[in-house]
């Protein structure tokens, strides 16, 4: 079994910490190392630089490890299994701070959400759930539902939309924003539910001609219909009918 590491550093150290991570647990080449720390860098510059983040590995998560079983595993390449994943607070934390039960109103008051890192480098933003106060613009107005997790073994809460980054061949845009609607849905209204990303490609089979694998993203007809098939009531609307107005 892989040894657990867990870190607490500044953000301004997070870089160099999963670097090493990078370095020491994927053994990643310079070039496609050099290029997933640009990726988590430019990701990084959005949020406030006096954030304490805590950093996790091996991680589980549930939307990569379900895509791995679902295509990553059967490539010729060896792909991992285990993600990273960072925690965002808004003030100093301490190991001591995830140990205590009294402590546990002080981390929920000052948890800003997370990012997992999954191994599919260079494109490794996972699934990630911020909340708009931990941005550089936090005044900013987004549809937030209350998404559930775990830091260090304790259950903290964060407030915001969740999203992820295309990776390319499983999940391009319209897989992923398919994802994330039904994420949101599901987490706050009762009539709906979260979905995997394989029950995207399996709600697709029924009316695609060739196989969804390795995705050449959907047409506008496939996404109303998946959507259609996950409880919502889809209407299309024409640039051309509209024009201007659209």
């Amino acid at each position: 079994m892989e040894n657990i590491f867990t870190g607490i550093v500044p953000k301004a150290e997070i870089i160099p910490l999963v670097e090493k991570i990078f370095k020491e647990r994927y053994q990643l080449n310079t070039n496609m190392l050099t290029a997933s720390l640009g990726t988590l860098d430019f990701y990084l510059q959005h949020l406030q630089g006096d954030l304490t983040v805590v950093a996790e590995h091996p991680y589980v998560d549930k939307v990569y490890r379900n895509i791995y079983y679902y295509y990553y595993s059967s490539k010729l390449e060896n792909y991992p299994r285990q993600c990273i994943k960072l925690s965002f607070f808004k003030t100093k934390v301490t190991d001591d701070d995830f140990r205590n039960p009294e402590r546990l109103e002080y981390l929920q008051n000052n948890f800003g959400g997370f990012v997992v890192l999954r191994p599919t480098f260079p494109s490794i933003i996972g699934r990630s759930v911020l909340s708009s106060t931990i941005t550089k613009t936090p005044d900013i107005q987004i549809c937030s539902v209350g998404i559930g997790t775990t830091v260090k073994g304790v259950k903290l809460t964060t407030y915001g939309f969740p999203h992820a980054s295309q990776d390319a061949e499983m999940l391009t845009c319209a897989e992923t924003t398919i994802w994330s609607l039904m994420e949101y849905f599901g987490s706050r209204y009762a009539e709906y539910k979260p979905i995997l990303p394989d029950q995207i490609s399996k709600i697709l089979s029924s009316i695609s001609f060739e196989r969804l694998t390795p995705s050449k993203g959907l047409s506008g007809n496939q996404i109303s219909f998946a959507v259609k098939e996950l409880g919502f009531g889809v209407r299309s609307y024409s640039r051309n009918q509209y024009q201007v107005e659209f």
